[in-house]
């Protein structure tokens, strides 16, 4: 969902830098690397910050069949056990700079179809609840209507083992800099993937964008298509024509022009 940098042209003299300098970017980890687990605390979070600064009820169908034990979330992700008005969610620009995996798990019910197995990472401090945001994500991709259409795949979040990509739940200020290991300026307003790396800005999750003004669940069904969907090889789209439906790797979070909001790939 960010926009791309492009490179600044820079005189030969500035060669030599300029390799050192992309030398270091390379050899740094994504910052879910950085701050994850391990003890890291906020002085990681800045310490790669500047690293890189150098270089509806029933929406869905019951679809996928949720893993049962442990704790309901752990590790200091806060639950919330009730509805929230979005509006009265405040969302920190930062958070602590820790992920922390979100327990459970959900296996989909389709037997057939690629098998695309993901891990749920939550910042520590947000004031959201985790487990919905990972079982919201587990219902949205093994819809129908989403990316197993067809049954061309089959979406199982799982807590251990090996996994094709880490679904990502953080601050803005977070968020843009995980953005900014692919060279993605988020802008603390957008959400991205870089690499297997699908990464949510939490603002967003929490009061959506203006395309989808009252419409809360539709548009955190289109950003998880969005951005999954980048994961998947997709690229971004146009409106196809006023009044059309908009595809959903359109940017729909600037705007949707004289599309209409839509958030499913197979609507």
């Amino acid at each position: 969902m960010g926009k791309r940098r492009k490179p600044k042209k820079r005189p030969y003299r500035q060669i030599t830098a300029l390799a050192v300098a992309v030398a270091a970017v390379a050899a740094t980890p994504l910052v879910t690397d950085v701050v994850r687990g391990g003890g890291s605390t906020a002085d990681g979070l800045r310490d790669a910050e500047a690293k890189a600064s150098r270089s509806s009820d029933r929406v869905f169908p019951a679809t996928v069949q949720e893993a049962t034990g442990g704790p309901e979330l752990d590790g200091g992700v806060a639950v919330t056990r009730k509805s929230i008005d979005p509006a009265s969610v405040k969302v920190p620009r930062y958070a602590s700079g820790k992920l922390v995996p979100v327990p459970g798990g959900a296996r989909p019910t389709a037997t057939r179809g690629r098998l695309m197995r993901y891990r749920v990472l939550v910042e520590k401090g947000l004031p959201l609840d985790g487990t919905e945001f990972a079982r919201t994500s587990v219902r949205v991709l093994n819809d129908p209507r989403s990316w197993a259409h067809g049954g061309a795949y089959r979406f199982e979040w799982v807590t251990k083992g090996p996994v094709d990509f880490e679904l990502i739940l953080a601050s803005p200020r977070l968020t843009d800099l995980q953005c900014r290991q692919g060279y993605l300026d988020t802008d603390g307003l957008y959400s991205c993937r870089v690499r297997d790396h699908v990464v949510i800005n939490a603002m967003r999750w929490a009061q959506g964008a203006e395309a989808y003004q009252g419409r809360l669940a539709e548009y955190r069904i289109y950003v998880i298509n969005h951005e999954v969907g980048h994961r998947l090889g997709h690229k971004h789209e146009g409106c196809p024509g006023p009044g059309r439906l908009a595809p959903v790797m359109m940017q729909q979070t600037k705007g949707v022009g004289e599309c209409r909001p839509n958030p499913w790939p197979y609507p």
